[in-house]
């Protein structure tokens, strides 16, 4: 018996476990560290992430008509007013949709004043108390009849700390109405009106990088989220030959809403 030959072949056996643990904890160090890459960036981005975009595709010729809007909603506040800042310094007409009419009053006119060469408009509503398609219709006909929409955020939302389970109703009720139904119904309503157009439209849906953890004390919060993100990412393949879908997680922002969280 070759008793070398026999004590080699352990030996190798011995080592293949050890080297496939080591590649294990090297390929598993890699993920992490691509992770924990991809959470900086999150965590530290900021609102001007539409700077380097040029969207002049999804804009109708000015020369012959009133020009090409951006449908805002949320604008009043936060991430919502900075998009308004952004949409209107590429061309592009806005409207925000919010519930305090007296803060959109004072956003409209500091629009004005900073892009007077586009137009500005307000819609009011609290999505909270908005429950069916038909209500949502009726809301975008009479806010924006005639008007060419080419760019939508869908950006309100809110959130409601506390466990789960010690929630008031009311209040968990706004959190699943204004983060679910709004962005459901309005998008469809949108992409009904896009698919028709002539030029490309984008549609972004703002969800969080809250979708992305596991969040006690924020649970139905980061669950809406990680609905908004599967939503989008869906949406995008359904109309990919129209519209341009992207789905936003942002990170923590020095916004009204982010203070809830300190």
């Amino acid at each position: 018996m070759d008793w070398m030959g026999v004590t080699c072949a352990e030996d190798m056996t011995s080592k293949i476990p050890m080297a496939l643990m080591w590649i294990c904890f090297a390929t598993g160090c890699w993920k992490y560290a691509q992770w924990a890459y991809w959470l900086l960036l999150q965590l530290f981005c900021n609102c001007r992430c539409l700077c380097k975009a040029n969207l002049s595709k999804y804009r109708r010729n000015k020369v012959k008509d009133d020009g090409t809007w951006a449908v805002i909603t949320g604008g009043s506040d936060g991430i919502g007013f900075e998009l308004c800042k952004q949409m209107a310094d590429q061309g592009f007409n806005t409207v925000m949709m919010a519930r305090n009419q007296d803060k959109m009053d004072v956003r409209v006119k500091e629009l004005s004043e900073s892009y007077p060469d586009v137009q500005h408009a307000s819609v009011k509503v609290d999505f909270s108390k908005l429950k069916s398609m038909q209500e949502y219709r009726d809301l975008i006909s009479k806010g924006l009849d005639g008007k060419d929409v080419g760019f939508v955020a869908l950006n309100a939302g809110l959130g409601r700390a506390g466990s789960n389970h010690k929630i008031p109703d009311s209040a968990l009720e706004e959190v699943m109405t204004v983060n679910t139904l709004h962005v459901v119904f309005m998008a469809k309503i949108f992409l009904e009106m896009m698919m028709k157009r002539e030029q490309k439209s984008a549609m972004v849906f703002v969800s969080s990088i809250a979708s992305r953890m596991v969040f006690p004390g924020w649970a139905s919060y980061s669950a809406t989220k990680a609905f908004v993100t599967n939503l989008g990412n869906s949406v995008y393949y359904e109309v990919k030959d129209k519209v341009d879908v992207l789905v936003w997680t942002p990170g923590v922002i020095k916004t009204a809403f982010a203070e809830n969280f300190t």
